[in-house]
């Protein structure tokens, strides 16, 4: 596992020691955070985590739970659930996709690594049989957008990337940018199988107007559209799959 794993653990006590049992079976393991919030805040702003430790009781205005939620919408990242509780309430609970795991404390160190290469080989199997079929879309389909004078309509092939902030979506042509309240997710479904590419929790971008990837330093990489001056990040665990569909 080339990526780090993050502790979420408001026990600071109980974060070291799984850190010092991670790192002495080899794991890259970053510094643990005590709640939701910061795990929420280190993930956005570091690329480099692959698989996320979760206490299920945390201090703070979001449960583990809770975390998880918004990290498997967002980041699309694995979660394995630390707890001393085994109660049907709470197996209920982490009844859900984004669960990949869950160790009960007590445990030992070869439950926390049977416990994350169980989840890393089911979040792959999961990433290879995701995609569904390619459903490309309709010859001559176009997408509307108003802006304050007329209604325009574009065809995907003209779309050279799309962004999203604050759950607004900017779509990028060479001559134009067209805004709507919208997701990534949406736009990923109305252009499946259309050449478009998911490289960052905020950018899609079309692969036929990819113009460079560069690599950065610490095993990041950018890429530089056609037609526009803009360099759009890829997240880490995004670069396998973008190296696999631009070398095709």
């Amino acid at each position: 596992m080339n990526n780090k794993i993050l502790i979420v653990e408001d026990q600071s006590l109980v974060a070291t020691e799984i850190k010092m049992r991670l790192e002495s079976m080899g794991y890259l393991v970053a510094e643990p955070v005590a709640s939701g919030e910061e795990a929420i805040e280190y993930i956005h702003e570091h690329q480099d985590i692959g698989l996320i430790l979760m206490d299920i009781y945390l201090k703070g205005q979001l449960d583990g739970i809770e975390t998880a939620e918004i990290i498997h919408k967002e980041y699309e990242l694995p979660v394995v659930f630390l707890t001393a509780m085994c109660d049907n309430l709470t197996i209920d609970r982490v009844k859900h996709p984004m669960t990949y795991g869950y160790i009960v404390k007590p445990f030992q160190k070869n439950d926390l690594r049977i416990g994350i290469e169980l989840a890393m080989s089911r979040f792959k199997n999961q990433a290879k049989s995701d995609p569904l079929p390619e459903k490309s879309v309709p010859e001559n389909k176009k997408f509307p957008f108003w802006d304050a004078h007329s209604l325009h309509l574009v065809d995907a092939e003209d779309i050279i990337f799309i962004e999203v902030s604050e759950k607004i979506i900017q779509v990028h042509l060479a001559d134009a940018v067209f805004s709507q309240r919208s997701t990534l997710k949406e736009w990923e479904e109305k252009l499946r199988g259309s050449g478009f590419l998911r490289v960052h929790k905020n950018f899609m971008v079309n692969k036929n107007k990819i113009k460079n990837i560069n690599q950065l330093g610490q095993g990041g990489h950018e890429i530089l559209m056609q037609g526009i001056d803009i360099s759009i990040p890829v997240a880490k665990q995004k670069w396998k799959r973008l190296k696999e569909e631009v070398m095709m």
